[in-house]
């Protein structure tokens, strides 16, 4: 949940600040640069703070740099498939996995990695929300 602090100040003439807190962080991990575009204002606009990488290589150093509340995770990526990302996430990492695909066979996948949940392409902006909402730490 983002929480906003609202503080008046009379004497600066009524001006507000607001400072968001607990801003959750995600890690999009999409090679198609309009798709990503599009999340990041989506989940951006909604609050999140998003960062993103564009291959399945390095995201070990991604994810130690930003250190995100959740990851969304495409399946077919350069370099790694989003399965063999996810795979070697969950052995060193607690963080949520959102699978993000066209792929048909979600539960196939979602076993085979161990990911958290799946959200099809094209997604429901609703569904995308919400599905991040209840994974993110």
């Amino acid at each position: 949940m983002l929480r906003l602090h609202i503080t008046l100040n009379s004497i600066a003439f009524g001006e507000i600040f607001v400072i968001i807190e607990n801003m959750k962080k995600v890690l999009l991990i999409e090679d198609d640069i309009s798709t990503s575009e599009a999340v990041k204002y989506i989940l951006t606009t909604y609050g999140f703070n998003v960062y993103t990488h564009s291959t399945g290589l390095k995201v070990d150093e991604v994810v130690k740099a930003c250190e995100p509340n959740l990851i969304l995770l495409d399946i077919r990526l350069p370099g790694k498939s989003g399965i063999q990302v996810c795979k070697e996430l969950k052995q060193t990492s607690d963080i949520p996995i959102i699978l993000f695909s066209a792929e048909d066979d979600e539960k196939k996948l979602v076993s085979e990695c161990n990911a958290d949940a799946f959200l099809g392409k094209p997604f429901d902006i609703n569904e995308l929300i919400v599905s991040i909402s209840l994974h993110a730490n």
